[in-house]
């Protein structure tokens, strides 16, 4: 009980919170690829990376969020 006291006299004492959101010409993209035996005795192999960019038919890498490979 006390801890959510604690917690409602917290939230109780900051100022409101405003969240603003402006339109960009920001996309998240992904490139990806994959293969399968493409060396002897190897399984299927996956891979690529996603990023944001700008709405373009071939989006330049500008911030690069996450890799994989599988």
């Amino acid at each position: 009980m006390a801890q959510t006291m604690q917690l409602l006299d917290y939230l109780a004492s900051q100022e409101d919170t405003v969240i603003t959101y402006n339109a960009s010409e920001m996309i998240l993209a992904a490139h990806s690829n994959a293969s399968y035996l493409s060396e002897p005795e190897a399984r299927s192999r996956a891979g690529g990376h996603v990023f944001l960019s700008s709405n373009a038919e071939i989006p330049p890498q500008q911030w690069c969020r996450t890799k994989y490979c599988t």
